[in-house]
């Protein structure tokens, strides 16, 4: 499957566990064998890379990224302004939105799937559409003492 997720930054220490959670599937997904291809929502210098079997782009080369990975599905985050542009611009593919927080802003828009890391967030929400309720993963091995 060839995957194209919209996240504000990719990084080995992210910012908000939300970006973990993300950051883990898309390993996940390219260790399972898909192509994976990230877009960085947030206005961060530089050029495409690969993290390992990732390739990272920045947010002013997400047509381009659109392009390189003819993704199968978007995945993007609730409350990403960019990300909710991108997704609007890249009509015909499904989308997964994940939510990771209970906001004020109820409007999670109509993607083909929404994730929620618990079924309280869920709840918050009162979506009546496609959901998954899926707590975020956990590697042991990283938090060992």
């Amino acid at each position: 499957m060839r995957v194209l997720v919209i996240l504000p930054a990719w990084s080995t220490v992210p910012a908000a566990g939300a970006f973990v959670t993300t950051r883990e599937y898309a390993l996940g997904l390219a260790a399972a064998g898909n192509t994976v291809h990230v877009v960085t929502s947030s206005k961060e210098p530089g050029e495409p890379y690969s993290d390992g079997r990732v390739r990272v782009w920045p947010l002013r080369e997400w047509r381009r990224a659109v392009r390189a990975a003819r993704p199968e599905v978007l995945i993007s985050h609730h409350g990403d302004r960019r990300g909710r542009r991108i997704v609007d611009q890249t009509p015909g593919v499904p989308h997964l939105l994940m939510v990771h927080g209970m906001s004020k802003d109820l409007d999670l828009g109509r993607p083909s799937l929404v994730w929620f890391p618990s079924e309280a967030c869920r709840v918050h929400y009162a979506y009546r559409r496609r959901t998954v309720v899926l707590p975020p993963p956990v590697d042991p091995g990283r938090y060992r003492t």
